[in-house]
């Protein structure tokens, strides 16, 4: 508790929550959408999760989120200590943090989830005994990020980390003869394909889907490529498909 969850959500994210200088200031999930160059993340602040405090809803809404970003004191009583808890409470309800490049077998019994760490209060740290004794306990499963939220230090490398952490693509669509439309972005996850795109703009596309051309926006090699349904979507990828 007390970490900083709710000041980081309100550095990040265009949301207003409570921030005190006491434990527990969040009961109810926060949600805020942070802007990372031309899309939103969400991200949803929820309550500490503590040996006395873990509901059923926290449990759920771990298990659907698409990562989990773990934010940690490291000035704290115990920190080590209050990061077992987490792990412990989280086990008992089958759910297992991992780290970002982790693949993650189809597994009924447990829940997954990808993890990423940041440790808060970097200014703070008076003692060096303090974070290094915190960062022996996540190695070598975790690799923290050491932010101020409060001195503004390490956010902007922390966004990157958590829009390259979802593994985003985003894809630009343009109509035969036009240019291409670079406001809005189709956005899909990493190993998805021009198909992919074709099902989500309508499913005839889908059906009577030829091929595509493809444009890189900053290689001028790739212009109009012609490739395959099956071709592999990459970040920033220009596609223009053919019926």
């Amino acid at each position: 508790p007390n970490t900083g969850k709710s000041s980081l959500l309100a550095a990040l994210t265009n949301a207003k929550p409570e921030i005190a200088d006491y434990p527990f200031t969040t009961r109810l999930p926060q949600p805020g959408m942070m802007p990372y160059e031309n899309i939103q993340i969400q991200l949803v602040d929820l309550p500490p999760v503590t040996e006395e405090y873990f509901e059923f809803w926290q449990a759920e809404l771990i298990k659907n989120a698409d990562g989990i970003l773990l934010l940690l004191d490291p000035t704290g009583e115990d920190p080590v200590g209050d990061y077992l808890v987490i792990l412990a409470k989280l086990e008992e309800r089958k759910i297992e943090l991992v780290n970002e490049e982790v693949a993650i077998p189809p597994d009924k019994f447990l829940f997954q989830k990808k993890t990423l760490v940041v440790i808060n209060k970097k200014d703070l740290t008076h003692e060096e005994s303090e974070l290094q004794e915190l960062q022996d306990a996540l190695k070598p499963n975790f690799n923290p990020l050491l932010v101020s939220v409060v001195q503004k230090e390490g956010l902007e490398r922390l966004k990157e980390r958590i829009f390259n952490f979802l593994r985003i693509l985003r894809v630009y669509s343009k109509i035969p003869g036009k240019k291409p439309d670079l406001d809005e972005p189709f956005i899909f996850r990493q190993g998805s394909t021009v198909m992919d795109m074709a099902r989500m703009i309508h499913k005839d596309f889908a059906e009577k889907l030829r091929y595509a051309r493809l444009w890189k926006k900053n290689d001028l090699h790739l212009q109009g490529v012609r490739v395959n349904r099956e071709y592999l979507l990459q970040d920033e990828d220009i596609i223009e498909l053919h019926l």
